[in-house]
């Protein structure tokens, strides 16, 4: 992988929860005793820590195997899954909030209060020579450091003290409660925890944003003492996206985007690739290995969507949030396209492909890519019926906008419309708002991909999927 992943100072707590929340700090709880903060149910990290070292200890393999967890029953395997997944969100839920927001409207968070007794017992000569690293948000970026960095900690002991590193699906599937039987999921190496882990260690996930007076973002994504290396910043994010792609991404089932959540991955694979730059050939040959692994990252979740989650299921008629249609390869729909192998145009606007560049290490490499990048997507989706798609409603904005186009969309258009034609022979994507919808990103990558020389049997079997789908 060509990246330098993070060393094991990087992986420890730099403060131990403990010394952000020492015992009797607060009459609402502690770290050791656990916390009942306002807007926050009552949480026990450490407790659920040490029921999970109790578990592990007492259904060790009778044979004495280190790393043999195959004479656990189905039973067993369900419940140390439970463990497993609840301790991750047990230390997320402790600090409170969500990403970049760990301010509660009313009363305090966990991780308020640890930067409350982190900032009373901090020295003014160290606040005061870098007043900006030691601001109020500041603060609460390292009281989140400190209960992930912990949480993480007690995964590697786990993994390593037990021998958790082995077959994922001795701990990882689903359980028939019914018939008392398992269904194994994962790869034949890597760690059994779908929850918070080192996938939450990046600055992307650990920072505190901050805002004016009128709610306007003045810093995201990187911490507060990280301003004059914000390219740094996005490069830590980058190393522990991937590091998690490594040990664990997930379980090819519901909630798939555990433990990575792919977007951001690729997100920050393009990030770093244009943050770099290519103004010497240090710079360029980064950004290049940033896109290397952007391909790596397409093919990787290709794999994980590969299931038998149904694209949509109808009778459940909730919230789209809660349909199970969204966990599977419905919504990896727009990420999957080959169009986002090409460069790509819109009546906003036009877009450069990265992919184009590997024809700088073997001539015709990039349609080559292009080709494996059709076939992979022919595999995923042109066999699919089109009865059995969601049909996008512009009304409808549960997913935070209108539905064709919204980020977690799970849907296709319910029609086919011309693409914008600026000139003769030429055609471009229209676009709102920079977001295209599914039908006008396929029938782009279509005639694109036509444009490019790319095979013209895998260009046709996606052609007939489309017509199929918007006759």
């Amino acid at each position: 992988m060509p990246l330098q992943y993070p060393d094991w100072n990087a992986w420890l707590p730099t403060i131990h929860p403990l010394d952000v929340w020492p015992t009797g700090a607060s009459s609402a709880g502690s770290f050791e005793n656990g916390a009942q903060w306002s807007q926050s149910s009552r949480t026990h990290p450490k407790a659920s820590a040490d029921q999970i070292e109790a578990w592990l200890e007492a259904h060790k393999n009778p044979n004495g195997q280190y790393g043999d967890w195959s004479h656990l029953t189905p039973s067993e395997r369900n419940e140390a899954q439970g463990y497993f997944s609840a301790f991750g969100w047990e230390a997320y839920r402790f600090l409170g909030g969500g990403r970049g927001n760990h301010i509660a409207s009313s009363g305090e968070y966990g991780a308020q209060v640890g930067a409350r007794l982190l900032a009373a017992r901090a020295a003014s000569s160290t606040t005061d020579s870098d007043p900006a690293s030691f601001t109020t948000n500041a603060f609460i970026e390292r009281a989140v450091m400190s209960m992930l960095h912990w949480n993480v900690i007690k995964q590697w002991e786990w993994a390593h003290t037990h021998g958790l590193e082995g077959n994922q699906q001795w701990f990882i599937g689903d359980f028939n409660a019914a018939t008392r039987t398992w269904r194994g999921r994962g790869e034949v190496r890597g760690w059994p925890f779908n929850t918070v882990s080192v996938f939450f260690l990046a600055p992307h996930m650990l920072y505190q944003a901050d805002e004016t007076s009128t709610g306007k973002v003045t810093r995201e994504w990187y911490l507060a003492w990280e301003r004059s290396n914000i390219v740094g910043s996005y490069y830590r994010t980058n190393a522990w996206y991937q590091m998690q792609v490594s040990i664990n991404p997930g379980a090819q089932g519901d909630w798939v985007n555990f433990s990575v959540d792919w977007p951001y991955l690729t997100g920050f694979d393009e990030l770093l690739s244009a943050s770099v730059g290519t103004s010497t050939p240090a710079h360029a040959n980064a950004a290049f290995l940033s896109d290397i692994r952007l391909l790596q990252a397409r093919i990787k979740s290709a794999q994980y969507v590969n299931n038998d989650i149904p694209l949509y299921v109808p009778t459940q008629t909730g919230s789209l949030i809660d349909n199970r249609g969204r966990f599977g390869r419905a919504q990896t729909l727009k990420h999957l396209t080959p169009t986002n192998f090409m460069d790509q145009a819109t009546t906003q606007g036009t877009s450069k492909t990265p992919f184009s560049k590997l024809d700088q290490l073997q001539p015709g490499l990039y349609l080559k890519v292009l080709n494996g990048a059709m076939n992979q997507f022919n595999v995923l989706y042109t066999d699919t019926e089109p009865a059995n798609w969601r049909r996008c409603d512009p009304a409808n904005t549960e997913l935070g906008e209108s539905e064709p186009y919204a980020g977690f969309a799970f849907c296709v258009d319910q029609t086919r419309n011309p693409l914008a034609q600026p000139a003769p022979g030429n055609f471009v994507m229209n676009a709102v708002n920079g977001r295209v919808t599914a039908e006008q990103s396929q029938q782009y990558g279509i005639w694109k991909a036509t444009q490019l020389g790319a095979d013209a049997q895998r260009i046709q079997k996606w052609r007939e999927w489309t017509s199929r789908l918007w006759p």
